[in-house]
């Protein structure tokens, strides 16, 4: 992730799904381009950029990115095969200023049914050593969601967590004498009310990608936890 004026310059891996800030997410990475993306990320220890795709506004015949996503950082890689399996954990929102293209269309404008190694694939498209088969975006952080709660809300939020947590233990089998323990020991995780406790509950109980993406957009803390209420609703 290198510095470009008051920007920083990202790789942007747009997926179907949403990664909030805190949410741990297992990915499998087999396309040459991401390949290559992981390698740059694992040499320099980098994170990169998730959004959810936004398949009205492609990049060079790619599916192009929405323009707010998370960073995440890889907290475990293993190699399965051809495969890639990295463990990541969302860390901070940004938005996409400017959009840098790949150096290569999709593999079907190229006329390729099964995917060339890395090298070779490389030396097909051409480009300069800067040259990156991924898009990459120069991005702004954004600030979190700040503000306060009042009570009522913060009841309301306790109310959906703990009757959550309640169902989800039951649905496991868990003793009921440990029940109120378990719960009251995940009500300590989120009891700040800030930001993060809500990305917290957020990411538990939002599974839509485009409700997450909505979280996502909030601009302060008010609006987050209000626009989760009206999803849980």
């Amino acid at each position: 992730m290198d510095s470009t004026g008051d920007c920083l310059l990202l790789p942007i891996f747009p997926l179907e799904c949403t990664l909030l800030p805190g949410e741990p997410q297992v990915l499998r990475i087999f396309e040459p381009r991401y390949k290559q993306m992981l390698d740059d990320c694992l040499l320099d220890d980098l994170p990169f950029g998730i959004c959810l795709v936004d398949p009205f506004h492609p990049v060079n015949g790619w599916t192009g990115p929405h323009l707010i996503g998370t960073t995440a950082r890889i907290c475990g890689h293993e190699e399965a095969g051809s495969n890639h399996i990295i463990e990541i954990q969302g860390q901070r929102r940004f938005r996409i200023i400017e959009i840098i293209e790949p150096v290569a269309p999709p593999m079907d404008a190229i006329q390729h049914r099964v995917f060339p190694d890395l090298e070779s694939l490389m030396e097909m498209v051409g480009g300069d050593d800067d040259a990156r088969l991924y898009i990459r975006a120069k991005v702004e952080w954004m600030m979190e969601p700040e503000g306060s709660l009042d009570d009522s809300f913060k009841a309301e939020l306790e109310d959906i967590w703990m009757s959550f947590l309640s169902s989800l233990a039951k649905q496991n089998s868990m003793p009921e004498e440990m029940i109120e323990e378990w719960k009251d020991a995940q009500l300590t995780t989120v009891c700040d009310w800030d930001s993060s406790s809500i990305w917290r509950i957020a990411s538990v109980l939002v599974a839509d990608p485009n409700e997450k993406q909505s979280l996502l957009e909030s601009a302060n803390l008010l609006e987050l936890v209000t626009e989760l209420m009206h999803i849980i609703d």
